[in-house]
């Protein structure tokens, strides 16, 4: 009568990965299971496994892993991204913003990938969902370029960790492709503080469409209603990129040390006040000690 083994050695053998010196351990005195859990693993080591069976008549040979598993806590894709909106449209780009996932999987998100979906003017769709960034997206918004004016997309976003891809986000749109109008507005902080010679970049960032056109002016600290329009030459200049608009004051100088006001003109107008004082060197200290 023929007398099945039983499994009585489970063997892991420990090596960092492409290691050839390792160390072997037995990890359990007998099982007489199909399974074992070991547990006690160093996260981030690299194991080998070997397994070998026993009867009365003695022990098999070893069955072993052939790659090795690195022990670590398992890992899922991440839950979709959440609250995916558009930020900004014109005729043939639209700029969205999203959150990322609540729960990223165990491992951390490393990228995103935007979809998008499009129907033309007579409510035909014209396409499938189809990937319209070229690189990884590796920050929580993009700005979806060469659109076609006057057809509708609809858009989703996907985070991936190195687990896979999450679901889909719920889809934000459809939105018809075509400039919108939005009357300006502006972001600049209130007060800067510098010292004299040093370069100064007093940047705002402007909101609007269609963009606005942007104005500064310059009053005397203490005759705010004073304001006269900034002359730009080498010493001081102004310079617009996407939706910012930076003063530029080469070596700043006492004289500069004033209000600054910047006018939005566009679908209506704003304005907004920034300070700015330029601190004179101190370039020695003379003290005085009587007694």
């Amino acid at each position: 009568m023929m007398q099945h083994p039983r499994l009585l050695y489970h063997e892991l053998l420990v090596s960092r990965y492409h290691d050839p010196c390792c160390r072997l351990f037995q990890v359990n005195p007998s099982c007489s299971a199909q399974s074992l859990v070991v547990a006690d693993l160093i996260n981030g080591q690299e194991y080998l496994f070997r397994v070998r069976a026993e009867n009365r008549f003695g022990f098999g040979p070893y069955a072993e892993t052939v790659d090795g598993s690195m022990a670590r806590d398992p890992i899922h894709p991440p839950d979709p991204p959440t609250r995916l909106k558009i930020q900004a449209v014109k005729k043939d780009t639209i700029t969205l913003t999203w959150k990322a996932p609540k729960n990223d999987g165990g491992s951390p998100v490393t990228h995103y990938n935007m979809d998008l979906l499009c129907w033309d003017s007579s409510g035909t769709q014209k396409e499938s969902w189809r990937r319209c960034n070229r690189r990884d997206i590796e920050t929580t918004s993009y700005k979806v370029e060469d659109l076609t004016e006057r057809d509708e997309y609809e858009f989703r976003v996907t985070a991936y960790n190195d687990a896979g891809a999450s679901r889909p986000s719920t889809t934000a749109g459809p939105i018809l492709l075509q400039d919108q109008t939005c009357a300006p507005s502006i972001e600049l902080k209130e007060f800067f503080e510098v010292e004299q010679g040093s370069d100064i970049n007093v940047r705002a960032t402007i909101h609007g469409c269609p963009f606005p056109t942007l104005t500064w002016f310059k009053a005397p600290p203490h005759k705010p209603e004073d304001k006269a329009e900034v002359q730009y030459d080498e010493h001081i200049n102004k310079m617009v990129a996407d939706d910012n608009c930076t003063l530029l004051i080469q070596q700043g100088k006492r004289p500069d040390t004033g209000l600054y006001t910047l006018v939005a003109n566009s679908m209506g107008k704003a304005s907004k006040e920034m300070r700015l004082n330029v601190l004179g060197r101190l370039d020695h200290l003379v003290l005085y000690i009587n007694w």
